[in-house]
């Protein structure tokens, strides 16, 4: 089973975003760009890839373990960015407040993960992704996302309480990937 653990927007956040991407989309357009459907729009946190059937019983007992140890915390999500070059930009993401409960669990999770992955993860980087660049931009393309990334950039699109991390299975298709969750972890409560 192809894997990933991932957060996933509140509905409120997701219609934020969703509406911000329609914008983006007007802006940008679809050539050679492929938009994230709003339902799979998710925060990655490791991505685990292939898990073969007889693994799963220990990977859901090691995250259930660790993912238990973490506490709940406040995510906030805000700006516009890309990973990639000015003329070749690879993915736009919405900005990710990165709180140390979320570092820690990402780094707790990829240390819990990485028994079940055949090399070592990337580090961590806080992003929700927007879309992918199939292919290099042109100059005036170019200018429109680097002019909306500045503008972009101080935007905030709402906070929310994460107290659970969602297990997903991605199943390849010519119609882009599907995701099914296919358990929730519970984080560990905050005692107030």
């Amino acid at each position: 089973m192809r894997l990933f653990l991932a957060l996933t927007p509140s509905p409120e956040i997701l219609s934020r975003i969703v509406a911000f991407q329609a914008r983006l989309i007007e802006e940008l357009g679809k050539e050679g760009i492929t938009w994230v459907k709003p339902a799979n729009l998710h925060l990655t946190l490791l991505f685990l890839g292939e898990v073969p059937e007889k693994r799963m019983s220990a990977l859901d007992q090691a995250l259930d373990q660790t993912i238990g140890r973490n506490l709940e915390f406040q995510l906030r999500y805000f700006g516009l960015g890309k990973f990639g070059s000015l003329r070749e930009p690879r993915v736009l993401w919405m900005g990710i407040q990165a709180p140390p409960a979320l570092l820690n669990l990402a780094l707790a999770i990829a240390q819990a993960g990485q028994q079940f992955m055949p090399e070592k993860p990337p580090p961590f980087k806080a992003h929700l992704t927007l879309a992918r660049f199939r292919k290099p931009i042109g100059p005036s393309a170019s200018e429109i996302l680097n002019s909306l990334i500045e503008a972009e950039a101080d935007t905030e699109f709402g906070a929310q309480y994460i107290n659970r991390v969602s297990l997903v299975q991605s199943t390849l298709s010519s119609a882009g990937p599907l995701y099914k969750t296919l358990k929730n972890y519970q984080l560990r409560r905050k005692l107030c």
